[in-house]
């Protein structure tokens, strides 16, 4: 069908434009009108020529489309919001720094400061934190120069020049009928990396949406999800005998890494 219209589309402009043709009588036609004519005549085979059919989805196509564009609007929501709470958790952290600058500690919190952290294994990170009805244990870590590697977040780290990034992986069990939700984002927990020659090295600060420190989510029955915790250290220092360590208000507790 394109191709007898495209056809008889030519046949008809070689009538138009060519003087002693027999098909037809053509007018005299001004210079304005023979350019009006040429550029319709280009647009109909614009119009039919198959190089524009990609232009044309089917149904299927154009229902995977729009559900492409859902998931990548509802990803971007939620990083939105992930951002905005961000921030104000990062400037009511300041504000209560600020406070506990200008005021006295009581005798009791300075003794429990004064306790050393609790030593735990890394499935005891659940009842040391009192996340109700969730196992949170430690699950073993890498180094990369940047994370995610995939690149398929929103959000990624890299490590600097002469740096390497410690992917700590903590995984979260729900074993319970019922799901639960988990909010670290709210509370103000604090991880570390110690390493065994004393240096603390604090918790990267991210937007990742497996973040640990910051994840907020709920957790379906009888499902696990993976989480990280990101540390940025020298590249190829030495990770024997380290440990993370969790500051929970004024409890304080570590586990070994391997």
């Amino acid at each position: 069908m394109k191709k007898s219209i495209i056809s008889l589309l030519t046949v008809t402009l070689t009538a138009i434009t060519l003087s002693g043709c027999a098909l037809a009588p053509v007018p005299d036609m001004t210079e304005e009108q023979e350019k009006l004519v040429a550029e319709y005549a280009a647009g109909l085979l614009l119009k039919y020529d198959q190089s524009y059919d990609n232009q044309i989805m089917t149904p299927e196509q154009l229902e995977k489309a729009k559900e492409k564009e859902r998931i990548q609007k509802e990803r971007d929501e939620k990083t939105r919001i992930l951002a905005q709470q961000y921030l104000e958790k990062t400037k009511a952290a300041e504000n209560n720094k600020s406070k506990k600058k200008s005021s006295e500690k009581s005798d009791d919190t300075k003794k429990e400061e004064n306790k050393g952290p609790e030593a735990i294994t890394g499935s005891a990170i659940g009842t040391f934190l009192g996340t109700d009805g969730l196992e949170i244990s430690y699950d073993g870590f890498k180094t990369v120069k940047s994370y995610p590697e995939t690149g398929n977040n929103v959000f990624s780290v890299d490590a600097a020049n002469g740096n390497e990034l410690v992917v700590a992986n903590i995984k979260v069990s729900n074993q319970s009928s019922d799901a639960i939700d988990i909010d670290m984002f709210s509370r103000n927990v604090v991880f570390y990396l110690d390493l065994a020659d004393g240096s603390k090295i604090p918790c990267c600060s991210t937007l990742l949406l497996d973040d640990f420190s910051i994840y907020k989510d709920q957790i379906s029955a009888g499902t696990s999800v993976g989480t990280i915790l990101l540390f940025e250290t020298a590249q190829g220092v030495s990770l024997d005998g380290a440990s993370i360590g969790i500051l929970d208000g004024t409890k304080q507790a570590t586990f070994m890494m391997n």
